[in-house]
């Protein structure tokens, strides 16, 4: 069936316009030709013989079956990493050649394989892309390199389906002929000119002996030597070559250390240099080197021109990613029904201008097909920027005159049209009852209306008696500042209008909220001599939002405590709750022996204690937020707290069956009584051992105290446990989070202790912290404000 197009649309209107066109004619001349039976006659011949047809027709269009979206995807999946010259040309050319089509959606990715070549890495790249495109369907690929394909061959089938594949940029295609669907896998041979460029190197440098061939460990170098022995075969050249592999800067810089590079060429293969664990490309690391050495150099690839090689029998990456997109959209639009398997790519004989006349080759000798760059520019050419910036700011120039004239005939109108505009404001404010006010700086007075003192409670302006160096007297200190920042823009011509809300002193030494407005109206070369404005009383106004805003605030806060306390609370509720429901039904049947009864049993007092101690820990933390928790200090022994601290964690550590030590250490000078809240006290030691005693599985618990100074006490607590991670560290102390969500599942817990230890601590007035690393243990430590006894005395 063929899909919905514009001139299907249309059709289908027409269509419909004629269908109720022809049935209301009928209908509407039935009566009238009734009471003739000839036209009554021809009406039924011709006019039915019309609506039939019109009808039939119609039939035909609705019956075209629309088709879905004809948008195919074309993924562009690129051997190496943006920012690399090569893939760079390969995309932009795939790109330019789809660009023109709304039929197709493009997705471009890169592997990076040339600067990443572990299997590991290819195996996460496998699944990336498997989770990827798993919800994203591809209706067909382009490939760019032999990493691409080879990825595409081994991975292909199971991320994207047996789509159609169209490669480029492909060494020794014939190893891949006998492996792939020829039908399903065509594209473009990349065979590098390597025969050809030795012939022109033989041509321009009839001395030459040697070639130094710069390889790396890359994949793709065993393909790259390969063809060069080949060249060397094939072209009969009487040439030696070295060969030398190097994967840093300081490897190609010594390569060519102290040598006679008389009658030799570099042929560069290697495309990139480990720059101190930095993968950077050669065309970029290479330029400094090769500019210090007097040896030319050749190569297979465009993008290292200019001002690193002299030339070769280049390959372009923009014409195989023209080729690739062709041979793509042929396919996709069945215009051919067999194409070759492969295409080879041309070669283009491309030559630096510049390094041809650095190392004085002959440009006759240059073969007839040369494409040259980086040749000398004329003047205009050299100069284009500075002529254009130039001719740019002349031209600014004589706009800026134009504007300033323009704005001096504008300004002199504006002026007579204002004291016009001023006459007329006065008399309307006056019918407003509007405060006016304005100040003429030269003369130093300053006029407001009636008004304006009614509005201040005086009886008038003569009673207010405003002057123009004591205004600032009737503006409420903390506005002034935002006043004058607001006149200060307006006099800078940054702000149009003099607009602020302030507070002024009434007569009885209160204040009332107005809005003043106000701008200049008269200049002396660029300095304000007078200002005009108005005064309108908005105290009820500014009230009235106050009160608002309150409400609003109360309003979200009592929604987001009540949704973040249900949310939260929900599920750690329901837990121990399903738990003692659960064991107690189990209790009460007679199939129970006494053991499996007393273990129930105990099942059910530990789910109670849980939920009792998640109750305690909701009140103490709805009492925190709430600011209803009253911290009650009395005088306490710290020994004696820590004591019974000791007793509890002896019992814990036995109930638990953990090859644990507790000990409690004493750093000095803590000996008597504290003034303190011991209680909240107890509440944070015992937290944060118990947490110890949860996250240690062996080792040893060691808590210390002394005092920092005469008015702090402060605490380590330290384990031997599985540590914190860093990016936990500070999400441990936010309510109902224990760091690793796994945590939770395998330790327990309502992730409140921390949060209510820390909130407790700072409402004793200290604070608390953590230092832990992972796998060997962590160490809370936290500080309260106090007086020992004997400075108390």
């Amino acid at each position: 069936m063929m899909p919905y197009t514009r001139s299907t649309t249309l059709l289908f209107g027409y269509c419909c316009i004629c269908i109720v066109f022809f049935n209301f004619t009928f209908l509407s001349l039935f009566r009238l030709l009734t009471a003739n039976y000839e036209l009554m006659h021809l009406f039924f011949k011709y006019g039915l013989l019309t609506l039939l047809w019109v009808q039939c027709l119609c039939s035909v269009v609705f019956a075209v079956e629309p088709t879905r979206d004809a948008t195919q995807t074309i993924l562009l999946l690129n051997s190496y990493h943006r920012g690399f010259k090569w893939s760079d040309d390969i995309t932009d050319a795939v790109l330019t050649g789809f660009r023109d089509s709304s039929r197709y959606r493009l997705c471009v990715e890169y592997m990076d394989s040339k600067r990443f070549q572990t299997p590991l890495f290819f195996q996460e790249l496998q699944s990336l892309y498997r989770h990827k495109f798993s919800q994203f369907p591809v209706d067909a690929i382009i490939c760019s390199d032999n990493n691409a394909l080879d990825f595409i061959i081994n991975h292909g089938d199971s991320i994207w389906g047996k789509v159609p594949v169209v490669f480029c940029g492909i060494n020794v295609v014939e190893q891949y002929r006998q492996r792939l669907d020829t039908l399903r896998f065509t594209g473009v041979e990349e065979r590098i000119g390597v025969k050809r460029t030795l012939q022109v190197a033989k041509a321009m440098q009839p001395s030459l002996k040697e070639f130094i061939v710069i390889g790396d460990k890359t994949l793709m170098y065993p393909l790259f030597r390969e063809q060069f022995l080949e060249g060397i075969r094939e072209s009969g050249l009487d040439i030696g070559y070295r060969e030398v592999i190097v994967e840093t800067p300081e490897q190609l810089q010594a390569a060519f250390a102290n040598q006679d590079l008389t009658d030799k060429a570099v042929y560069l293969f290697s495309l990139y240099l480990n720059n101190n664990g930095f993968v950077r490309e050669m065309a970029i690391e290479a330029r400094g080197l090769f500019k210090d050495l007097h040896v030319p150099v050749y190569s297979n690839w465009d993008f290292l021109i200019p001002d690193l090689i002299v030339g070769g029998a280049l390959e372009s990456g923009l014409v195989q990613g023209e080729m690739a997109s062709d041979i793509m959209k042929q396919r996709l639009c069945h215009r051919v029904q067999s194409m070759p398997f492969a295409v080879p790519a041309p070669h283009q004989m491309m030559f630096d201008h510049e390094q041809l006349n650095r190392f004085s080759i002959d440009h006759r000798l240059l073969p007839a097909d040369k494409i040259i760059f980086n040749k000398d520019k004329g003047i205009f050419a050299r100069y284009k920027t500075e002529m254009i910036i130039i001719v740019g700011f002349l031209v600014s120039l004589v706009c800026i005159i134009v504007l300033l004239v323009s704005v001096i005939l504008f300004r002199q109108r504006a002026e007579r049209e204002l004291i016009e505009s001023e006459t007329r404001l006065e008399l309307a404010l006056e019918g407003a009852n509007q405060g006016l006010w304005d100040i003429d700086v030269l003369s130093g007075s300053m006029y407001v209306n009636p008004q304006v003192a009614w509005l201040l409670g005086y009886s008038s302006p003569k009673e207010l008696g405003l002057q123009l160096e004591k205004w600032r007297n009737l503006i409420h200190p903390n506005d002034l500042s935002q006043l004058m920042e607001t006149l200060l823009l307006h006099q800078s011509k940054r702000a149009d209008f003099l607009s602020c809300e302030v507070r002024m002193k009434t007569c009885q030494g209160t204040y009332r909220w107005v809005s003043l407005h106000g701008k200049i109206t008269g200049w002396d070369n660029d300095t304000p001599v007078r200002y005009t404005g108005s005064l309108l009383d908005i105290d009820a106004q500014k009230e009235f939002e106050n009160q608002l805003r309150l409400a609003k605030e109360k309003a979200e806060e009592s929604d987001r405590l009540k949704t973040s306390f249900l949310a939260n609370m929900s599920h750690e509720i329901r837990t121990p709750m399903n738990a003692i429901l659960g064991f107690a039904d189990l209790v009460t049947t007679d199939l129970l022996s006494e053991d499996e009864r007393r273990d129930y049993l105990l099942q059910i007092k530990s789910s109670g204690e849980s939920l009792l101690n998640l109750i305690n820990d909701i009140i103490d933390i709805s009492k925190i937020e709430s600011g209803q928790l009253v911290i009650v200090p009395e005088h306490f022994s710290v020994e004696r707290l820590l004591e019974k601290v000791e007793r509890v964690g002896q019992t814990l550590i036995r109930n638990a069956k953990k090859d644990l030590s507790l000990s409690i250490v004493s750093q000095g000078g803590v000996g008597g009584v504290i003034y303190s809240d011991s209680m909240r006290l107890e509440q944070v030691i015992l937290n944060l051992l118990t947490n110890s005693i949860k996250f240690t599985h062996c080792g040893e618990i060691v808590i210390r105290y002394g005092f920092i100074d005469d008015n702090h006490l402060k605490f380590w607590v330290r384990d031997t446990g599985i540590g914190i991670a860093e990016e936990y560290k500070k999400v441990i102390f936010e309510r109902f989070r224990q760091g690793d969500e796994s945590l939770a599942k395998q330790y327990g817990g309502n992730g409140l202790g921390l949060t209510i230890s820390r909130s407790l601590v700072k409402m004793l007035g200290g604070d608390m912290e953590v230092t832990s690393t992972p796998g060997q243990g962590s160490e809370f430590v936290f500080s309260i404000r106090t007086v020992p006894a004997e400075v108390m005395v």
